[in-house]
This record gives C-alpha cells, sequence and structure tokens, in this order.
C-alpha cells in the first residue's frame, strides 16, 4: 500500500487517479446509476451525509453522483463561491466539478486542469468563461528561465482543489 506508493513516487498521481475512476465505475455500476446520472463521470470519495440542505445531523446519501456533488456543494460553500470570482479547479477530473461550480456557485470565469482529464459528454466548454487545460498543476508555478507563467498573478480570486490535494508533493504553496 503505502510504501509501494512512495517508491513509485512519479507515477503516484497516475496510480491514484486510476485506482479512483475504477472505483468511481464500480460504485455507479453498483448503483445501477441510469439515465442522466449516467453522463455523470465523477470521481472523489464524495459527502454521504446531507448536511448542506441544513439537515444538522443530516441523512445518508445512497447516490455516489449524489454523494461527490454535495462533496463539491460543500467545497464550493466553504470557499464562499460567487458571480464575481474567477475559479482554478485542481485535479478536475471529468470536469464534473467544473460544470457543478459554474452552474450552481455561477461563477464569472472557471478554469479546470488535471493532467489527465477525460473530455466530459456534457459541457459546454466554448462558453468564454470556461476553460479546460490538460495539464500538471506543476505547470503553473514551473515558469524556469525565461518562461512565461501559465497565468498572470491574482488572475483567480479562489483555487480549489477537491478531494486530490494528496496528489500534490507540496501541499503548503
Amino acid at each position: 500500500g503505502h510504501l509501494c506508493l512512495q517508491r513509485l513516487h512519479d507515477s503516484h498521481a497516475a496510480l491514484v487517479s486510476c485506482m479512483q475512476r475504477t472505483v468511481a465505475s464500480k460504485l455507479r455500476e453498483e448503483a445501477g446509476v441510469s439515465g442522466a446520472d449516467r453522463a455523470a463521470n465523477w470521481c472523489n470519495l464524495g459527502l454521504w451525509s446531507d448536511t448542506n440542505n441544513g439537515n444538522q445531523g443530516g441523512h445518508i446519501i445512497s447516490s455516489y453522483n449524489r454523494a461527490c456533488e454535495n462533496l463539491a456543494h460543500a467545497l464550493g460553500k466553504a470557499a464562499g463561491l460567487g458571480p464575481t470570482d474567477a475559479v482554478l479547479s485542481c485535479g478536475c477530473g471529468s470536469l464534473d466539478e467544473v460544470r457543478f461550480f459554474k452552474q450552481r456557485f455561477h461563477v464569472r470565469h472557471i478554469t479546470g486542469i488535471d493532467p489527465y482529464l477525460i473530455e466530459p459528454r456534457t459541457i459546454d466548454t466554448d462558453d468564454y468563461n470556461v476553460r479546460t487545460i490538460r495539464a500538471s498543476v506543476d505547470h503553473l508555478a514551473a515558469a524556469g528561465d525565461g518562461e512565461q507563467p501559465m497565468f498572470p498573478s491574482r488572475y483567480f480570486d479562489k483555487i480549489l482543489a477537491l478531494d486530490n490535494i494528496y496528489h500534490y508533493p507540496c501541499k503548503s504553496s
């Protein structure tokens, strides 16, 4: 388990992403996901207790996709997302969270970045307020000699990492 992942440091993110997608696919399959839920490709651990609607104890959510949305909602709410925000969504996977933050919180602009970006079946990336980049978050700060950074300073108001901070070697920056 963990010791093996330490030895495979360069492959860690790819290995974890592969495991997440496999588990997510199995959870959707076991839940008998159908209809509109079938188009969703969430692959986070989800928040299985629904406390977003003011329920103190919350009820247990039985749908994997709904639990994933619930986690995204909790993060967006905690970040105070709103219509004036320009957001960077790190490790956005299949862009379900990008779509969710745009639709639920009406953010002004959102950019999703992920080295293993899976193009979804339904997202309007032609919208000038949605941008996707297939790259590692390391590329954001990796401007070396003579290289321009990917984005100008203070381009984003908020930077989110929904259930994926463990992919990054340095968690303090």
